[in-house]
């Protein structure tokens, strides 16, 4: 955290892409190692991101010595916020985006705001989950902040004058297609990237493709992999009603174990 008597400083860019970033970290010379390590996650997580949302923006980095901030915007106050932070030596990108109005609508949660981001929920979207959250009230959402954290996303939508704040938390839901392995494998290779992927459920993962269950049945099927308190759920969609369901847990002698079940109420 900045004190009173750390350096502030602020640097005016044309965008907050990589180039522009870099060009003043050259001019800043030899930085801190907490500064390096915040720009350079900052940049790699901008990289992503479509233009859109790098050209009128405010991105504050902090380092050992103080708090730097870079911006981009003709206009005042910009609509997106990016803030560099460490969660238990886990950095993240928090992105803010003002609505500057006292209602949260569907039209302010845009899809060019979710461009570059991967979902855990593939049956229904963090974006969806969002616009269904706000039109639950004819009007939208008043005075509430919107946050959205999904992997890699930590998003939150600002009213004015908040006063109270609703969270979205995705369930990592993947959804089968006709090339069953590969979807297995795109989720291993997901959750491995967002840093997800225990050992226990690693185990399950393995478990999974050696058993093949899917293969194996024909129709609607649901697979659940559970371990450490957290579930990942694969299914075709969430309007078809699986015939059989298998589940895969680490068992009491610390293995994967499956069972197969067509009994909707049992887990």
């Amino acid at each position: 955290m900045t004190s009173s008597e750390d350096i502030k400083r602020v640097f005016k860019v044309n965008t907050l892409d990589v180039e522009c970033i870099l060009s003043v970290k050259t001019e800043l010379g030899i930085l801190d190692s907490v500064l390096k390590l915040n720009l350079d996650y900052a940049m790699k997580a901008l990289e992503a991101m479509p233009m859109s949302k790098k050209t009128n923006a405010v991105l504050q980095v902090e380092g050992e010595q103080g708090l730097f901030t870079f911006f981009s915007y003709p206009f005042d106050p910009p609509p997106f916020y990016y803030v560099v932070r460490s969660d238990n030596n886990d950095l993240k990108l928090l992105q803010k985006i003002n609505v500057n109005n006292k209602q949260l609508t569907i039209e302010d949660i845009c899809e060019s705001h979710f461009i570059g981001h991967c979902c855990r929920d593939e049956i229904k979207s963090c974006m969806k989950q969002a616009h269904e959250k706000v039109a639950s009230k004819k009007e939208g959402l008043g005075n509430v902040d919107l946050k959205i954290i999904c992997g890699e996303l930590h998003l939150t939508y600002i009213t004015l004058n908040p006063s109270s704040a609703i969270e979205i938390r995705p369930d990592r839901r993947v959804k089968i297609e006709n090339n069953y392995l590969s979807d297995v494998l795109r989720a291993m290779n997901q959750m491995e990237k967002c840093g997800e992927m225990s050992p226990g459920m690693l185990a399950c993962f393995q478990h999974l493709i050696a058993s093949s269950p899917k293969a194996k049945h024909k129709g609607a099927v649901q697979i659940l992999l559970m371990s450490e308190g957290k579930t990942v759920e694969f299914l075709h969609r969430d309007d078809l009603e699986p015939k059989d369901i298998f589940v895969i847990f680490i068992g009491a002698n610390n293995k994967p174990e499956m069972r197969h079940t067509t009994d909707h109420c049992l887990y």
